[in-house]
């Protein structure tokens, strides 16, 4: 099979459509097809089990993943970056074009509390009793996705209810753009937190009440600002609170969990 060369890099590259070392897509031929079907032909050819290219097809998929996952590892980095720069011009101009980068931030949101407390607390954990990473990290996970997006829910339903055409993946969009700023509070308190810095509890604080109660009021102004129809912004604004003071109250135990698991369950008001 004939190497593929990175136009940008030049780096040789045995398998897959994106260059291992940049992730540039690698150009293909008319002549490159022929000759690396013909090199297959003549290796089936040759081959004493006749057509078995099974381990090379599972060789090349598997670094076909890689690349695809690098490649959309630094689209979501340079997504973050220019979020972080400008987030209320960026999120203005951003709708369903941005939707899987606002999933993709909703689930590192709401991985990195639950991260701080088991990881940076587990030392701790022997002083109120061992919990298990199911009950420490992997349910408050799940308990913050469902929470965050029953949150991006509720803003979606008060655009629709000021009568205003636009669609749940061009609000999740916009919502995910302006919920960056507040996942970067989350991971500086992670950093914070090793670096023993008592601060993080402040970026903590930051991040969770930004992400409950600015994110949904940005979001539902920058679609009803000019809006004369329909429920009025301050009103759509009150209802998503209302909604999500009665998910937060219902979910809390949940979602507070990884917290309650290192000062002795129990003490939680839920």
């Amino acid at each position: 099979m004939m190497k593929k060369n990175c136009p940008k890099c030049h780096h040789s590259n045995d398998y897959g459509n994106f260059c291992e070392e940049c992730g540039t897509r690698l150009p293909v031929g008319e002549a490159e097809v022929g000759a690396e079907a013909a090199s297959e032909l003549d290796g089936m050819a040759n081959s004493p089990y006749g057509s078995s290219t099974s381990a090379s097809g599972e060789t090349s998929t598997g670094q076909a993943y890689l690349q695809n996952a690098k490649h959309v590892s630094k689209l979501y980095f340079s997504y973050f970056v220019d979020v972080m720069k400008r987030p209320f011009a960026y999120a203005q101009n951003a709708g369903r074009e941005q939707f899987v980068n606002g999933l993709i931030t909703i689930l590192i949101f709401s991985l990195v509390i639950p991260l701080i407390f088991y990881l940076g607390f587990h030392e701790y954990a022997s002083y109120f009793g061992r919990s298990s990473f199911l009950q420490s990290l992997l349910r408050p996970f799940v308990g913050y996705v469902i929470f965050t997006g029953l949150v991006m829910t509720y803003t979606f339903l008060a655009v629709k209810c000021s009568k205003v055409n636009v669609s749940y993946q061009d609000v999740a969009g916009r919502f995910g753009a302006l919920l960056v700023p507040f996942t970067c509070s989350f991971l500086i308190a992670f950093v914070l937190v090793f670096l023993e810095v008592k601060l993080f509890v402040f970026f903590i604080l930051a991040g969770f009440i930004g992400s409950v109660f600015t994110v949904p009021a940005l979001v539902i102004s920058s679609y009803t600002k000019n809006n004369r129809n329909g429920l009025d912004t301050v009103y759509g604004t009150i209802l998503t609170y209302v909604l999500t003071f009665i998910t937060l109250y219902l979910m809390g135990k949940m979602l507070l969990s990884s917290i309650g698991n290192f000062i002795g369950g129990g003490l939680l008001p839920f």
